[in-house]
C-alpha cells in the first residue's frame, strides 16, 4: 500500500528526529559518566551513584576518605543532579572540609550506614575541578546547533502531520464547518493537495488567498506554541498545539474575545491558558504579575471593552506557520541553554528540575515551567506523553521517555495517515469506510524503496530541489550559486551616489511588481544588468544610480527560478492561473504579464540583512548605459576606408563600418576573399579613391589571397593568426604533476567578510577529494587592529587553509633581496598605492617559489556538476616553462578583447616564463615611474581618466604584461587566443565554418584552458574603486 509506504518513511523521520533530540538529562548523563570511569575505571551509572552530605563523620581507616557516616545525611544528589547542580559556591573554597563531611556511595538517603561497603572511590576535590574543566556548555551547545541544522525540516514534517491529525479528530467530532476547514488548508497546509507524502509536509505553505495567519496575544504578552488564522471575513481559528480539542473556530474576533473571557473565568482553564504564556517562554515575577493582572482584566469585562487586547500588539506571520514555530521551538532551546549553561558557578537544580521533572512528574495537571515547544508542537506534549505510555510517569532512562516521546509522535502519524486527504471532500467517505486498525509497530521500509504509480505527485505538486537549494518559510526556492546581481536606485540630483556604500541600502518597501520572496528586509535586485537597466528605464522618471552586488554566498529567491522550478505555487501566489505557462506556449498570454514585468526585468530579492556594503559597488553610467564610441578609419592596408568601432557594453567585438551604394554598411572581413562583406553576404572592396567601396561581382573578380598575405591582413587587425586556422594539440611530452598547494594573497586593510567566506570554501572544496590541495593565504595588513581583525575571523578555519604573514613567508625573504621588491613597494607604500598591482607583482614570484596554482581571493573554486570530479580528484600537469591557465575573457574598460586573466594561473616550481613576465614589468614600471604617485578613484574622476589609468595598470602588472609574454613565448597559445576572438563572430565565415572553430576552440580548451573548469572568475577590475 503506498500511503502505508509514506507513514513507515515518516515514522522513520519520527524515530531518528527523537533519537537525535538534544535531550539535555541524556547529555548530562553522558558526562557524568565519563567522569565516574575517569576516577573509578567502572561503568557505573549516574543515576544510581550518589553525593550524600552529612553532619557529622566519624575516622575510619578502612574508608577511601578515611571517614565513614551514620544516620540520613543531611543532603543527597544522584551524580547528574550534582553535575548539573555543582557543589555550593561556599564550599569551593573548603573542599577539603566538605571530603570529610561528605562522599560518594551506591546506597541511597535511607540506607543509614556509609562506609567502605557502599563507598565509591573518588574524591570531592578532584570531582570538583573535573566539573569545572569539563566543556559541557559546548557540548550541548554544539549537539543542540547541529541538531537544528540537520533536523529542523524534519520538525516542520512532523508538526504538519500532527496538525492534520487533529484536523480528522476535529472532522469526526462534527467541529469544525467547511469554511473552517478552507481557513485551515489555506492558513497552514496549502501544498497537501495531492496524496500525502513525507516531501508535501516538508514544503513551506504560507498562509494563502483571503487567509492570513498571526500570533495569538493578549496585549504585549504572546502565547509561544498557538496561531491564530483569520479570513476576509473575520472568522478566526485557534490552533493550540497540545489542547484537547487543538482547533477552534469563532465567528469573529468578538466571539474569540468572549472564549477567552470564558477561559479565564474558570480556575483550571485559567491554568491551561496560563501554560501557553509561560511555558515555553521564562518570564521574570513582575512579568507574570503584570499577565495575572491582565487575565483578570479580561475575566472581569462583562462586555468587551478590552477587545483590542486580542489585536493591539498581535504580529502578522510572515510565511509558513510552522517555520515560524520552528525558530520559536529552536529560540526555547537555546535560550534555555543560554541560561542554564551561563557560568558553572551559576547552574541552578530547579532548572533541571523543571527539565527532568517534565518526565517524572507528568501527572501534573499543569505543563513543567520549561517542557520543550518543539515536542509539543510535533504531537508530544505532556498530557499526549502521558496518555501514550503506561511508563511514563516513571520513565527516569533517556530510552524509556524517547520511547514515550515516540509513541505520542507515531499516534498522531498513525491518525494523520488514516485520513490522507484532510481538506478534500473524499474525506468525508473515507471516514465512514469500515477497516481494520492500522498496526502502530509497521517495518520500516527503505527509504528509497520505489512505490506505486499510483502515488507518483501531480506536476510540480513536491517540487525537486537542486543542489544549494532550499525552501523559505513563504514557500519559494532560495538560491545561493548567483556570482553578480544589480541594483538601481531613483537619486536626486544633487544627491551623492555613492552614498548608499557608506550607509547601507534601504530596504524595498513595495512589492507591485513581484510579491515578496523572502521574510524579513529585502531589497530588490535583478538577475542581469539588461533586466535592472530595463526596469530602471521603465519605473524612473529622473536620474538613478545603479550598483553591482557581488552575490557569492549570498541567499536569494529568483522569480524566474521559481517559476521554471516552483511553477504551481508561485503561479499561485502570483495569482496567475495554473495553465498560465500552457497558455504562453500556445502564444494566448506572455511573460510579461507575470508581476507587471517581474519576469521581464529577472527580478531576485537579496535579504538586506546578510547583504555587507563592501560587496557592492558604483557603476558608472558608462558601463551601465553603455555608449557607443566613435568609429577611427583606417588610412592603409586592410583597414583602408573602414571605420573601426571599438568594443562597448555586452558587445565584445570589434565592428566595422563601409559606405558603399550610397549608404552606411556594416560589414566583417572575408579573408577568403579578401572583401568586406555585409549581413547579405554582397562582397565589397575599396575603390581607387581610398573611401568609397565597390561590389566585388562576376565583373570584378578578385584572385584567392595567399596564405601569407591573409597572415598580413589578419595581423593588421591584431588577429596574430597563423593559417589554415587550426588549433594544433598541445606538445604534452615531459609535463609534470603541480604541487598540489592553491596560494592566495591580500594587501591592504582588514579583509572583509565575503572574501574570508571565499577563501574558506575554496580551500574546503580544494580538499576535497583523492589529492587534496593545501591553501596558502598570504596577509600584509599593517594596522595591528586591522589585522586582529581579520585573524579573528579565520579563527574558526578548516586544517587545510594555512594562514602567513607575508612578511614572515620564506619567499618573500628571497623576493625582498630581489630585483622586483622596489616596484612591489612602490604599488603598496605610494601616495597612489594600488594594492591589486602590488598583488599582481608579487603572484608571479610566489609561483616561481612555490609552485602550485595562484588565485585571487574572490575566485572561486568551481561545484562539480554531475559526475565530473572536484579539483581535489583533478590530476594537473605543465611542462618546465609553460602555464595551465583558465579561459579567454572580455572587459571592455581594460581594453581585453580575447585575453587570459592572470587572476588564476598554475605552474612548475623555478618557471623562467614567470621571471620573464616579473622582468616586462618591471621594465614597463620604469617607463611609467609615475604610475603610482597619485591615482584617480571612480565617480571622483571622469570616465577617460579612469579609462586610461585602468589600460596602465593592466599594460604594467596586470593581464596585459601577462598575455604580451605570454604570446612571445609560447606560440601555441598565440593561435589560441587568436581563434578565441574570431569565434566571437568579428570576421565573416560561413555558418558552418563558424560552427567548427567554435567546436574545435571548445575541444581545444581542455588543454590551453584546463582551469576554466575547475575555477571561476571573480570581479575582474574591482580594484579600480575597492582598492
Amino acid at each position: 500500500m503506498p500511503l502505508i509506504s509514506e507513514q513507515q518513511r515518516l515514522t522513520r523521520v519520527a524515530r531518528q528526529w527523537v533519537k537525535t533530540f538534544p535531550d539535555l538529562y541524556a547529555t548530562a548523563k553522558a558526562a557524568a559518566g565519563d567522569i565516574i570511569r575517569k576516577h573509578t575505571g567502572r561503568q557505573l551509572d549516574p543515576d544510581t551513584l550518589w553525593w550524600h552530605r552529612f553532619d557529622s563523620a566519624v575516622s575510619s581507616p578502612y574508608s577511601y576518605t578515611g571517614w565513614e557516616h551514620r544516620g540520613p545525611p543531611l543532603q543527597s544528589l544522584t551524580f547528574v543532579e550534582l553535575m548539573l547542580q555543582r557543589f555550593a559556591v561556599s564550599d569551593q573554597d573548603s573542599l577539603d572540609n566538605l571530603q570529610v563531611m561528605g562522599g560518594f556511595y551506591t546506597d541511597g538517603p535511607n540506607h543509614g550506614l556509609f562506609d567502605q561497603h557502599n563507598e565509591v572511590r573518588m574524591l570531592a576535590a578532584d570531582v570538583a575541578r573535573d566539573f569545572w574543566a569539563i566543556d559541557f556548555a559546548t557540548r550541548y551547545t554544539d549537539t543542540l546547533r547541529a541538531f537544528w541544522q540537520h533536523q529542523g525540516d524534519d520538525f516542520i514534517r512532523l508538526g504538519r502531520a500532527r496538525l492534520l491529525a487533529e484536523v480528522r479528530k476535529a472532522r469526526a467530532a462534527r467541529q469544525l464547518s467547511a469554511d473552517d476547514l478552507q481557513m485551515i488548508e489555506q492558513g497552514l497546509a496549502g501544498r497537501l493537495n495531492g496524496p500525502l507524502t513525507v516531501a508535501a509536509l516538508g514544503l513551506p505553505s504560507p498562509a494563502q488567498g483571503q487567509v492570513a495567519l498571526y500570533t495569538f496575544n493578549l496585549g504585549t504578552f504572546s502565547a509561544q506554541d498557538v496561531l491564530r488564522l483569520s479570513n476576509a471575513h473575520g472568522r478566526q481559528v485557534l490552533y493550540l498545539p497540545g489542547e484537547t480539542p487543538s482547533l477552534q473556530a469563532f465567528d469573529d474576533i468578538t466571539m474569540l474575545y468572549r472564549w477567552v473571557r470564558q477561559q479565564l473565568a474558570d480556575k483550571t482553564s485559567r491554568q491551561a491558558m496560563l501554560k501557553h504564556f509561560t511555558a515555553f517562554a521564562k518570564l521574570e515575577r513582575y512579568q507574570l504579575d503584570a499577565l495575572a493582572a491582565l487575565f483578570d482584566q479580561v475575566s472581569d469585562d462583562p462586555n468587551t471593552q478590552h477587545l483590542g487586547l486580542l489585536l493591539q500588539y498581535t504580529e502578522h506571520i510572515e510565511g509558513d506557520g510552522f517555520y515560524y514555530l520552528r525558530d520559536k521551538a529552536k529560540a526555547q532551546m537555546e535560550h534555555q541553554a543560554q541560561v542554564l549553561l551561563e557560568s558553572n558557578a551559576h547552574l541552578r537544580a530547579q532548572l533541571w528540575i523543571g527539565y527532568l521533572g517534565a518526565f517524572i512528574k507528568l501527572a501534573s495537571p499543569a505543563a513543567p515551567l520549561s517542557w520543550p515547544l518543539a515536542l509539543a508542537v510535533i504531537g508530544a506534549g505532556v498530557t499526549n506523553v502521558v496518555l501514550n505510555s503506561r511508563e511514563a510517569m516513571h520513565a527516569t532512562t533517556a530510552q524509556k521517555r524517547r520511547e514515550a516521546i515516540i509513541n505520542a509522535v507515531e499516534s498522531a502519524i498513525i491518525v494523520a495517515f488514516s485520513l490522507p486527504f484532510a481538506f478534500s471532500s473524499e474525506a468525508g467517505e473515507l471516514e465512514a469506510l469500515p477497516g481494520p486498525p492500522l498496526e502502530r509497530d509497521l517495518e520500516l521500509a527503505p527509504l528509497g524503496a520505489a512505490e506505486g504509480a499510483d502515488t507518483a505527485p501531480l506536476a510540480d505538486a513536491t517540487p525537486m530541489l537542486r543542489a544549494g537549494e532550499r525552501f523559505n518559510r513563504l514557500g519559494m526556492i532560495e538560491r545561493s550559486d548567483y556570482h553578480r546581481l544589480y541594483v538601481v536606485r531613483e537619486i536626486a540630483r544633487t544627491e551623492n551616489p555613492a552614498r548608499s556604500l557608506h550607509d547601507g541600502f534601504a530596504p524595498t518597501r513595495t512589492f507591485s511588481w513581484a510579491r515578496k520572496m523572502m521574510p524579513g528586509r529585502m531589497l530588490r535586485a535583478f538577475a542581469s544588468r539588461d533586466g535592472a537597466r530595463a526596469f530602471a528605464q521603465a519605473q524612473f522618471a529622473g536620474p538613478y544610480a545603479a550598483y553591482e552586488i557581488d552575490a557569492e554566498g549570498l541567499s536569494v529567491a529568483s522569480l524566474r527560478h521559481n517559476l521554471q522550478y516552483n511553477t504551481r505555487f508561485t503561479l499561485s501566489r502570483e495569482g496567475m492561473p495554473e495553465d498560465f505557462l500552457m497558455q504562453h506556449l500556445r502564444g494566448q498570454a506572455t511573460l510579461e504579464d507575470i508581476g507587471a514585468g517581474a519576469w521581464l526585468y529577472d527580478e531576485v530579492h537579496v535579504p538586506l540583512d546578510d547583504l555587507d556594503t563592501t560587496q557592492a559597488r558604483l557603476l558608472s553610467m558608462s558601463e551601465f548605459e553603455p555608449v557607443e564610441p566613435g568609429p577611427s578609419t583606417g588610412n592603409t592596408g586592410v583597414l583602408r576606408g573602414v571605420q573601426v568601432r571599438e568594443p562597448f557594453g555586452s558587445h565584445p567585438v570589434r565592428t566595422y563600418m563601409i559606405d558603399a551604394e550610397g549608404y552606411s554598411q556594416q560589414v566583417r572581413y572575408d579573408i577568403d576573399t579578401d572583401s568586406w562583406r555585409n549581413s547579405d553576404g554582397e562582397a565589397f572592396r575599396v575603390g581607387p579613391d581610398g573611401k568609397t567601396f565597390l561590389r566585388l561581382d562576376a565583373r570584378n573578380p578578385v584572385p584567392k589571397p595567399s596564405v601569407q598575405d591573409m597572415e598580413r591582413a589578419l595581423g593588421e587587425m591584431g588577429l596574430h593568426a597563423r593559417m589554415p586556422l587550426q588549433l594544433a594539440a598541445l606538445d604534452r611530452t615531459g609535463a609534470l604533476a603541480i604541487p598540489r598547494k592553491l596560494h592566495s594573497i591580500w594587501i591592504g586593510r582588514h579583509m572583509p567578510a565575503r572574501f574570508i567566506r571565499r577563501v574558506i570554501n575554496n580551500a574546503t572544496m580544494a580538499a576535497d577529494g583523492s589529492d587534496p590541495f593545501a591553501t596558502h593565504l598570504y596577509l600584509s595588513i599593517s594596522d595591528a587592529q586591522e589585522l586582529e581583525r581579520t585573524l579573528a575571523r579565520l579563527a574558526g578555519r578548516p586544517s587545510c587553509l594555512h594562514v602567513h604573514l607575508l612578511e614572515d613567508a620564506p619567499f618573500f625573504s628571497q623576493f625582498k633581496a630581489g630585483p622586483f621588491y622596489n616596484q612591489f613597494r612602490a604599488a603598496s607604500l605610494g601616495d597612489g598605492h594600488n594594492y591589486a598591482s602590488a598583488v599582481d607583482i608579487l603572484r608571479y614570484q610566489l609561483l616561481r617559489f612555490e609552485g602550485g596554482i595562484y588565485m585571487d581571493v574572490d575566485d572561486f573554486v568551481r561545484t562539480p556538476i554531475g559526475d565530473s570530479p572536484g579539483m581535489g580528484d583533478v590530476q594537473l600537469h605543465a611542462r618546465p616553462g609553460e602555464l595551465l591557465l583558465n579561459n579567454l575573457v572580455h572587459h571592455q574598460r581594460l581594453g581585453m578583447l580575447a585575453d587570459f586573466n592572470n587572476s588564476n594561473f598554475g605552474s612548475l616550481p623555478d618557471n623562467p616564463l614567470l621571471d620573464r613576465i616579473s622582468e616586462e614589468s618591471l621594465r614597463r614600471f620604469m617607463a611609467n615611474r609615475d604610475l603610482y604617485r597619485a591615482r584617480p578613484y571612480d565617480y571622483l574622476n571622469t570616465e577617460e581618466e579612469m579609462s586610461q589609468y585602468g589600460r596602465r595598470i593592466y599594460h604594467v602588472t596586470g593581464p596585459g604584461v601577462f598575455n604580451d609574454v605570454i604570446e612571445r613565448e609560447l606560440p601555441a597559445l598565440r593561435q589560441y587566443r587568436a581563434l578565441g576572438r574570431l569565434a566571437r563572430g568579428e570576421l565573416y565565415f560561413s555558418e558552418q565554418a563558424l560552427l567548427q572553430l567554435r567546436f574545435m576552440l571548445k575541444d581545444g580548451a581542455r588543454s590551453y584552458s584546463p582551469l576554466q573548469a575547475l575555477l571561476g572568475i571573480g570581479s575582474t577590475g574591482s580594484w579600480l574603486h575597492t582598492r
